[in-house]
């Protein structure tokens, strides 16, 4: 398979698994989120269009690849022969290093990383990944992944009997990476906001929005109450005999249009 037809085939796998969650999932939509024209999309699914380094670099980062896709993908590309030689060479200590941030993105963008190192935390925590599976609504298959990924990044530690524990531990990830990542935990936080929603019953959950003006200066005040909002309710749970894992989101975003000019003021006052 070469670049393009290997491009053609991931662009064309993301769009079968977008309309696998909203069967209403367009060429349009599609378009929209990698910020190209319709029929380009069109022609490059339908393998009628070349692709360039830079197109096939954004449209990597618009799926939010993690670091091993995006390497496979773009490392036929001319930008990246470089890389590529260096990989012939023998370095594998970079190609390592590119696992390691593909583990990392994955503890970031999927919940169910953070979902059970916090399960691990409960009263009655079983470590046997089949019961996890039932707390969580996983596999037995997606258990075990996630407990190597935590596991090789030194955020858990087992003992001898099986028993799991977590560790005061952390990893860091490039800038790129750990962007990257966001982006994609917040868009599936936002997913899986909308079924819990019907869902949960209404008593085990609490979702508030409300609408009102808002001045650009005063975003940091806010992000630093909602910081604080977060960190009362962290210190709250912190003596209880926890049970269950829930995971708390707040949103605050504009319905308005902002002025560039606007917010390029606001972004210096801010710095």
């Amino acid at each position: 398979m070469n670049k393009q037809e290997h491009l053609q085939f991931t662009l064309n796998q993301k769009l079968i698994e977008y309309r696998t969650k909203n069967p209403a999932f367009s060429i349009r939509a599609m378009a929209k989120k990698l910020d190209m024209q319709p029929s380009a999309v069109s022609e490059i699914l339908r393998g009628k269009r070349r692709v360039s380094a830079k197109i096939a670099t954004r449209i990597a980062e618009r799926l939010h690849l993690d670091p091993t896709e995006r390497m496979n993908l773009l490392k036929d590309f001319p930008q990246t022969l470089k890389r590529k030689s260096a990989y012939k060479e023998g370095a594998q200590a970079e190609l390592n290093q590119v696992k390691l941030n593909a583990k990392q993105f994955d503890l970031i963008a999927d919940w169910t990383h953070f979902a059970i190192l916090n399960l691990i935390e409960t009263k009655d925590f079983n470590p046997c990944p089949e019961e996890i599976g039932k707390r969580l609504g996983l596999s037995k298959v997606k258990v075990e992944k996630v407990l190597a990924n935590l596991l090789e990044l030194n955020l858990i530690e087992k003992d001898n009997f099986g028993n799991l524990k977590r560790l005061v531990s952390h990893t860091n990830t490039s800038d790129d990476v750990l962007n990257l990542s966001l982006q994609k935990m917040h868009i599936n936080d936002m997913e899986m906001a909308k079924e819990k929603l019907s869902e949960v019953d209404v008593k085990l959950r609490d979702f508030t929005s409300y609408t009102l003006a808002f001045d650009l200066k005063l975003m940091p005040q806010v992000k630093e109450m909602i910081r604080k909002l977060q960190d009362d309710v962290d210190e709250l749970m912190q003596d209880s005999d926890a049970t269950e894992v829930y995971k708390m989101n707040t949103y605050v975003y504009p319905l308005t249009k902002i002025d560039r000019m606007k917010e390029k003021s606001i972004e210096r006052k801010i710095h």
